[in-house]
């Protein structure tokens, strides 16, 4: 008689992760994106509805090249999230890194993320982004960006190629940024691992003495519900510390942080509530260097 061939614990705790992962993050394609299922680095406090053109928020190399506009013409972030959930310590993490360079008439910013869901399954992902500031009216970029995701142990791997755009329009005492991200280009070709196209819309206002404001929404067609409406303050306690607290609905999330400014460095530390992740942690730093010597 032909026993049958056993499948052991191990493997069993990697499909549950998977599993887990979808439920947790929705769509597969997405789990590596520093965006969701909020956003990370300099962002995670406010959940993406403050930028600062001319600030850390703006300069993030995984956000679009739109978004910077500052005094500086290269510099380095770098970012790492920790998920806690139902489970506890669940071991789902995800660290983002890479460098931008912003010229007088283009710009660009490349990142590299990996996301790990208890060391069974992961999720890499590149993103690149060209912009350029010739119009007056407006700053605009294009984005790419590849996702290779699977389960340790599993031979099967997938991966998804998606391009994006992105606008940023300034005033005097505010901006609007506009983006659409996730349009795939290239198909993972099985269920569920393609994302879902996604578009913004936020209003920021110019950060002075005493803060910044921002709302931004947030449009995913096919799911439901599909609208998120995100509101954010941010409180300049110094010139060189910062509070910042946001909330958001459909998930409803709050999140809260405290940025330093260190002259041509930044770092901060974030906390995020999410229904299911419970209270997530967070940690961004970033370093830019100067035109000219000018101190940014």
């Amino acid at each position: 008689m032909k026993k049958k061939p056993r499948i052991s614990a191990r493997k069993n705790l990697r499909g549950l992760a998977c599993q887990v992962s979808v439920l947790l993050f929705g769509a597969a394609g997405v789990f590596a994106d520093p965006h969701y299922p909020f956003p990370a680095g300099f962002s995670m406090s406010t959940m993406g509805a403050i930028i600062d053109p001319k600030g850390a928020t703006g300069s993030q190399p995984w956000a679009g090249a739109a978004y910077y506009d500052g005094p500086a013409r290269f510099g380095l972030s770098a970012a790492g999230m920790s998920y806690y959930g139902f489970m506890g310590d669940s071991g789902f993490s995800q660290a983002a890194g890479g460098a931008w360079y912003s010229g007088r008439f283009v710009s660009c910013k490349a990142a590299v993320s990996y996301f790990s869901a208890a060391k069974t399954s992961f999720e890499q992902r590149v993103f690149f982004s060209l912009g350029t500031g010739i119009l007056r009216v407006a700053r605009l970029s294009v984005e790419f960006s590849g996702t290779r995701m699977g389960c340790a142990g599993f031979p099967a791997a997938y991966t998804v190629g998606e391009t994006g755009f992105s606008a940023f329009i300034p005033w005097s005492w505010a901006g609007i940024s506009l983006s659409c991200e996730h349009l795939v280009v290239e198909s993972a070709g099985a269920q569920g691992a393609d994302p879902y196209p996604t578009f913004h819309a936020g209003l920021h206002t110019v950060r002075s003495r005493f803060g910044s404001q921002g709302v931004l929404l947030t449009v995913v067609p096919d799911e439901t519900p599909g609208v998120t409406f995100t509101i954010a303050e941010e409180c300049r306690i110094t010139p060189r510390i910062a509070f910042a607290a946001a909330l958001s609905n459909n998930p409803v999330q709050v999140g809260a942080g405290m940025t330093f400014s260190l002259g041509r460095s930044d770092i901060g530390f974030a906390l995020v509530n999410h229904p299911e992740l419970g209270w997530s942690q967070g940690f961004a730093a970033d370093w830019r260097r100067a035109h000219g010597g000018e101190r940014p």
